[in-house]
């Protein structure tokens, strides 16, 4: 038998655990007009999920108060999600962190206008320039599966981060840390990845689940990237809980194919983006076979080179 390497045993292990997950209490509950599926992954995380994308507003026991990732596309939603989470807890929530500035994660923060809310400068930057008018807010949902949500335009405040930083940040709440990576290129230019060591839990992008490849846009910086997971991994015991800003939490194997993944697609812009390489030849290597055999790794792996190369030009 042909010799595979071991990033495609991995990647072929990968694909046939995905979708696992550990054993939570989950529960669905109607609150107002929104229905939720309510997660408790352990007595400090709980994670609330809403209909509408599956969005995840992901909560967390810090002691003095809870912190909270996250907060939907609707105010009134978010005030609901909030609720119920310090009704759980039986404390309020004293923190807000938005992953990044997209609508469907950041007009919630109307519900939390009384918390820090902590956010990538570019993150206030990016709010600001799209969503400063009521007009502009309201655009976003005159299209798409959203048009049928109850947004209230004129009800509607434009609610900012209060506190910023720049390239990564760990913010001491209550009795845990939250490290902050700022990752741009994966989804936005003000992309957080957070990351809280004493709980092994990574709010993380959905493209690094099990089986899939990160997708990477424009303003990707893999010298960057890959040593901030790399840390995340090092600082950690065990990576316990990943959640993404959409869907089902999971567990498994974690991200260290990914971080193979993408340091082999580091050295190979390094090495062909010089010799011309055009931007969706072929990755090489056997280990690539899984991938090119699979019409939508495929796919996104051609697109991430395009990416890649481009930026090299």
């Amino acid at each position: 038998m042909k010799h595979k390497s071991a990033l495609w045993v991995l990647m072929t292990a990968i694909l046939l655990i995905s979708g696992q997950t550990s054993s939570g209490c989950t529960d669905v509950t109607q609150a107002g007009e929104f229905s939720f599926k309510i997660e408790r992954i352990d007595e400090r995380v709980l994670v609330v999920q809403s209909e509408f994308w599956a969005l995840n507003m992901i909560a967390i026991d810090a002691g003095e108060g809870v912190v909270v990732i996250d907060c939907f596309a609707l105010p009134q939603e978010a005030a609901e999600g909030r609720k119920i989470v310090e009704e759980t807890y039986g404390k309020r929530v004293t923190h807000l962190i938005n992953s990044h500035y997209h609508w469907d994660h950041t007009f919630g923060n109307q519900a939390f206008a009384d918390t820090t809310i902590i956010a990538h400068e570019l993150c206030v930057e990016d709010m600001r320039s799209e969503y400063s008018t009521r007009e502009g807010a309201a655009a976003v949902f005159k299209r798409g599966e959203q048009a049928s949500l109850p947004f209230d335009v004129d009800k509607f405040e434009l609610t900012i981060p209060t506190v910023v930083y720049t390239r990564k940040k760990a913010f001491e709440i209550g009795d845990l840390t939250f490290v902050l990576y700022h990752q741009p290129g994966l989804h936005t230019r003000s992309h957080s990845t957070i990351h809280i060591p004493e709980l092994g839990l990574v709010a993380l992008r959905s493209a690094f689940h099990p089986g899939s490849l990160p997708a990477l846009e424009e303003g990707i910086n893999l010298a960057q990237l890959i040593p901030d997971l790399e840390e995340i991994l090092a600082n950690d015991a065990g990576l316990k809980i990943i959640v993404q800003g959409h869907g089902d939490r999971y567990m498994g194997p974690g991200i260290d194919f990914h971080i193979d993944y993408l340091k082999a697609l580091l050295e190979a812009t390094k090495k062909y983006s010089s010799a011309g390489m055009v931007q969706d030849s072929d990755f090489p290597g056997d280990e690539m076979e899984r991938i090119r055999s699979d019409a939508t790794l495929a796919r996104r792996h051609r697109e991430n080179l395009s990416v890649l190369f481009s930026q090299e030009r």
